[in-house]
């Protein structure tokens, strides 16, 4: 009797890790192919892979300026933006470099588009980062790396 169970098992238990072992390694591959890199146009793109912490920001309709937000902000090399602030408020979205003229002069520039379509271009001097909203009555932010 024990030995006509096992006959019994024994093909299920192949078939069964045969398909476990398929899944995990599609599964493997889909995971390797959707974490590619996104292409760095320029120096300024490649400088702004990194971890960024708040300095002021300025701007809006009334100009005014602000440099209390104790936030940070991360760009990854495989187009993630991070955003943390010291209250735990957290959200991420994925970006893009996009050639855009800028409002401000009128130029091509690199900037970033962000997946709610949302356009900053930026600059980098030194360890300081430059953010500007390429709207109209948008910010200016100023970051330092981390």
């Amino acid at each position: 009797m024990f030995k006509f169970f096992l006959k019994q098992l024994r093909p299920n238990y192949w078939r069964r890790l045969y398909m476990k072992i398929v899944i995990l390694i599609l599964i493997s591959f889909i995971f390797v192919i959707s974490c590619k890199k996104i292409k760095l146009p320029d120096n300024q793109s490649e400088l702004l892979i990194g971890k960024w912490k708040y300095v002021s920001s300025s701007g809006g309709m009334t100009g005014k300026q602000e440099n209390t937000n104790q936030s940070e902000i991360e760009f990854t090399k495989y187009g993630k933006f991070k955003f943390k602030d010291k209250k735990l408020f957290t959200f991420n979205k994925n970006f893009e470099f996009k050639y855009v003229t800028s409002i401000y002069n009128h130029k091509e520039v690199t900037a970033i588009k962000y997946s709610d379509n949302f356009i900053q271009s930026f600059l980098i001097r030194n360890d300081t980062l430059f953010l500007n909203d390429e709207v109209y009555d948008g910010y200016s932010y100023t970051y330092i790396r981390k």
